[in-house]
Protein backbone atom coordinates (compact mmCIF):
# COMPACT_ATOMS: atom_id res chain seq x y z
CA UNK A 1 0.00 0.00 0.00
CA UNK A 2 1.08 3.13 -0.64
CA UNK A 3 0.89 5.33 2.20
CA UNK A 4 1.23 8.70 0.82
CA UNK A 5 -1.40 8.28 -1.42
CA UNK A 6 -3.76 8.45 1.49
CA UNK A 7 -3.04 11.65 2.64
CA UNK A 8 -5.92 14.41 1.46
CA UNK A 9 -5.47 17.36 3.82
CA UNK A 10 -3.62 20.43 2.39
CA UNK A 11 -2.14 21.54 5.83
CA UNK A 12 -0.99 18.13 6.06
CA UNK A 13 0.28 18.15 2.20
CA UNK A 14 2.18 21.26 3.24
CA UNK A 15 3.70 20.21 6.47
CA UNK A 16 4.83 16.62 4.47
CA UNK A 17 6.16 18.89 1.50
CA UNK A 18 8.55 20.89 3.89
CA UNK A 19 9.65 18.13 5.87
CA UNK A 20 11.11 16.56 2.71
CA UNK A 21 12.51 19.73 0.48
CA UNK A 22 15.73 19.32 0.28
CA UNK A 23 16.37 23.26 -1.07
CA UNK A 24 14.33 24.48 1.89
CA UNK A 25 16.25 22.79 4.56
CA UNK A 26 19.20 23.49 3.00
CA UNK A 27 18.46 27.18 2.97
CA UNK A 28 16.86 27.01 6.82
CA UNK A 29 19.89 25.30 7.69
CA UNK A 30 22.55 28.25 6.65
CA UNK A 31 20.39 31.01 7.58
CA UNK A 32 21.22 32.02 11.59
CA UNK A 33 17.49 33.05 11.47
CA UNK A 34 16.22 30.29 10.87
CA UNK A 35 18.22 27.67 11.91
CA UNK A 36 18.18 29.01 15.58
CA UNK A 37 14.46 28.47 15.03
CA UNK A 38 15.12 25.11 14.14
CA UNK A 39 17.35 24.12 17.05
CA UNK A 40 14.27 24.34 19.49
CA UNK A 41 12.90 21.57 17.75
CA UNK A 42 15.96 19.91 16.21
CA UNK A 43 19.22 18.96 18.49
CA UNK A 44 21.82 19.10 15.32
CA UNK A 45 22.72 18.04 12.14
CA UNK A 46 24.89 15.46 12.83
CA UNK A 47 25.32 12.69 15.92
CA UNK A 48 27.60 14.78 17.73
CA UNK A 49 25.15 17.73 17.87
CA UNK A 50 22.57 15.27 18.75
CA UNK A 51 25.13 13.92 21.67
CA UNK A 52 25.63 17.08 23.09
CA UNK A 53 22.29 17.41 23.07
CA UNK A 54 21.51 14.39 24.81
CA UNK A 55 23.81 14.90 27.17
CA UNK A 56 22.31 18.03 28.50
CA UNK A 57 19.15 15.99 28.82
CA UNK A 58 20.93 13.23 31.21
CA UNK A 59 22.03 15.99 33.31
CA UNK A 60 18.45 16.88 33.87
CA UNK A 61 17.50 13.23 34.04
CA UNK A 62 15.75 13.26 30.98
CA UNK A 63 15.83 9.93 28.41
CA UNK A 64 16.58 11.20 24.79
CA UNK A 65 14.86 9.89 21.86
CA UNK A 66 17.26 9.74 19.07
CA UNK A 67 15.04 10.68 15.67
CA UNK A 68 16.69 10.62 11.92
CA UNK A 69 14.30 13.23 10.22
CA UNK A 70 13.14 12.01 6.96
CA UNK A 71 9.47 10.85 6.63
CA UNK A 72 7.29 10.48 3.96
CA UNK A 73 9.62 9.88 1.43
CA UNK A 74 9.06 8.44 -1.82
CA UNK A 75 12.26 7.15 -3.46
CA UNK A 76 14.36 3.89 -2.12
CA UNK A 77 17.23 6.00 -2.33
CA UNK A 78 15.85 8.44 0.39
CA UNK A 79 14.30 5.33 2.52
CA UNK A 80 18.04 3.85 2.47
CA UNK A 81 19.50 7.37 3.35
CA UNK A 82 16.92 7.52 6.18
CA UNK A 83 17.85 3.98 7.35
CA UNK A 84 21.65 3.96 7.02
CA UNK A 85 21.43 7.53 9.39
CA UNK A 86 19.32 5.43 12.18
CA UNK A 87 21.11 2.52 12.07
CA UNK A 88 24.38 4.90 12.49
CA UNK A 89 22.86 6.56 15.43
CA UNK A 90 22.00 3.39 16.98
CA UNK A 91 25.85 1.79 16.69
CA UNK A 92 27.00 5.58 17.93
CA UNK A 93 24.97 5.56 20.17
CA UNK A 94 25.28 2.20 21.90
CA UNK A 95 28.51 3.11 22.78
CA UNK A 96 27.50 5.90 25.31
CA UNK A 97 26.17 4.77 28.93
CA UNK A 98 23.04 7.68 28.03
CA UNK A 99 19.60 6.46 28.52
CA UNK A 100 17.96 6.80 25.09
CA UNK A 101 15.53 5.01 22.32
CA UNK A 102 15.19 4.78 18.57
CA UNK A 103 11.73 6.78 17.08
CA UNK A 104 10.75 5.58 13.53
CA UNK A 105 7.92 6.78 11.28
CA UNK A 106 6.96 3.98 9.34
CA UNK A 107 7.11 5.99 6.21
CA UNK A 108 11.39 6.96 6.39
CA UNK A 109 11.79 3.44 6.28
CA UNK A 110 10.07 2.50 3.21
CA UNK A 111 6.28 2.04 4.16
CA UNK A 112 4.86 4.64 1.61
CA UNK A 113 6.78 2.34 -1.22
CA UNK A 114 5.88 -1.26 0.00
CA UNK A 115 5.30 -3.04 2.62
CA UNK A 116 8.10 -5.36 2.40
CA UNK A 117 10.56 -3.08 1.94
CA UNK A 118 9.43 -1.30 5.05
CA UNK A 119 8.99 -4.57 6.93
CA UNK A 120 12.91 -5.85 5.51
CA UNK A 121 13.91 -2.16 6.86
CA UNK A 122 12.74 -2.93 10.37
CA UNK A 123 14.48 -6.14 10.18
CA UNK A 124 17.73 -3.83 9.74
CA UNK A 125 16.65 -1.70 12.61
CA UNK A 126 15.89 -4.33 15.10
CA UNK A 127 18.92 -6.25 14.65
CA UNK A 128 21.19 -3.45 15.19
CA UNK A 129 19.18 -3.09 18.53
CA UNK A 130 19.13 -6.92 19.49
CA UNK A 131 22.98 -6.66 19.01
CA UNK A 132 23.38 -3.94 21.51
CA UNK A 133 24.41 -5.05 24.98
CA UNK A 134 21.13 -4.48 26.24
CA UNK A 135 18.31 -3.70 24.24
CA UNK A 136 15.67 -4.01 26.28
CA UNK A 137 16.82 -0.38 27.37
CA UNK A 138 16.57 0.83 24.14
CA UNK A 139 13.06 -0.02 22.40
CA UNK A 140 11.89 0.52 18.77
CA UNK A 141 9.88 2.87 19.65
CA UNK A 142 7.26 3.14 16.43
CA UNK A 143 6.37 6.64 16.06
CA UNK A 144 2.82 7.60 14.84
CA UNK A 145 2.04 9.56 11.48
CA UNK A 146 -1.38 10.89 10.40
CA UNK A 147 -4.58 9.22 11.06
CA UNK A 148 -4.82 6.87 7.75
CA UNK A 149 -2.15 5.28 8.95
CA UNK A 150 -2.44 4.12 12.43
CA UNK A 151 -3.59 0.12 11.76
CA UNK A 152 -0.87 -0.55 9.76
CA UNK A 153 1.52 1.43 12.41
CA UNK A 154 -0.13 -0.67 14.95
CA UNK A 155 0.00 -3.61 13.05
CA UNK A 156 4.10 -2.92 12.52
CA UNK A 157 4.26 -2.45 16.24
CA UNK A 158 2.75 -6.03 17.15
CA UNK A 159 4.55 -7.64 14.56
CA UNK A 160 8.28 -6.51 16.26
CA UNK A 161 7.19 -7.55 18.98
CA UNK A 162 6.15 -11.33 17.72
CA UNK A 163 9.24 -11.20 16.40
CA UNK A 164 11.36 -10.96 19.94
CA UNK A 165 12.06 -7.41 19.20
CA UNK A 166 11.96 -4.65 22.14
CA UNK A 167 9.13 -2.58 20.56
CA UNK A 168 7.45 0.62 22.00
CA UNK A 169 4.40 2.75 20.42
CA UNK A 170 3.71 6.17 20.35
CA UNK A 171 -0.57 6.85 20.45
CA UNK A 172 -1.93 10.22 19.62
CA UNK A 173 -4.89 10.96 22.42
CA UNK A 174 -6.45 13.21 19.57
CA UNK A 175 -7.82 10.64 17.68
CA UNK A 176 -10.93 9.09 19.11
CA UNK A 177 -10.14 5.48 18.42
CA UNK A 178 -7.18 5.99 21.03
CA UNK A 179 -8.37 4.28 24.60
CA UNK A 180 -9.47 1.51 22.71
CA UNK A 181 -6.07 1.11 21.22
CA UNK A 182 -4.66 1.67 24.61
CA UNK A 183 -7.11 -0.11 26.50
CA UNK A 184 -6.57 -3.43 23.87
CA UNK A 185 -2.50 -3.38 23.83
CA UNK A 186 -2.24 -2.28 27.57
CA UNK A 187 -3.73 -5.83 28.83
CA UNK A 188 -0.85 -7.52 26.53
CA UNK A 189 1.58 -5.16 28.43
CA UNK A 190 2.73 -2.88 25.59
CA UNK A 191 4.79 0.13 26.17
CA UNK A 192 3.48 2.56 25.18
CA UNK A 193 4.14 6.52 24.86
CA UNK A 194 1.69 9.01 24.91
CA UNK A 195 1.74 11.87 22.62
CA UNK A 196 -1.38 14.61 22.13
CA UNK A 197 -0.92 14.64 17.88
CA UNK A 198 -0.09 17.54 15.12
CA UNK A 199 -1.92 16.41 12.28
CA UNK A 200 -5.45 17.27 11.46
CA UNK A 201 -8.22 15.25 11.51
CA UNK A 202 -11.99 16.09 11.24
CA UNK A 203 -14.08 15.44 13.71
CA UNK A 204 -15.62 11.97 12.73
CA UNK A 205 -12.22 10.49 13.84
CA UNK A 206 -10.34 12.92 16.22
CA UNK A 207 -11.12 15.45 18.92
CA UNK A 208 -10.66 18.90 16.91
CA UNK A 209 -10.94 21.35 19.84
CA UNK A 210 -7.60 22.17 21.81
CA UNK A 211 -9.68 21.83 24.98
CA UNK A 212 -10.53 18.28 24.37
CA UNK A 213 -7.36 17.39 22.80
CA UNK A 214 -5.78 18.48 26.25
CA UNK A 215 -8.73 16.62 28.05
CA UNK A 216 -8.37 13.24 26.00
CA UNK A 217 -4.58 13.22 26.92
CA UNK A 218 -4.96 13.63 30.39
CA UNK A 219 -7.49 11.36 30.72
CA UNK A 220 -6.11 8.40 28.80
CA UNK A 221 -2.88 9.01 30.49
Amino acid sequence: MNLTSIIKRPWQRGMIWLACNDGLRDRIENSDRLAAFAKRFVAGADLAAAKARADAFASENIVTSIYYLGEYVDSAELVEENVEGILAAIEYFGKTDLDWFVSVDPTQIGYSISGDLGWTNAQRISAAINALPNPAAHPFMVDMEDASVVPETIALFEQLLADGVPAALTLQTYLLRTADDFQRLAAQGASIRFVKGAFVANSRIAHTRKRDIDDAYLRIC
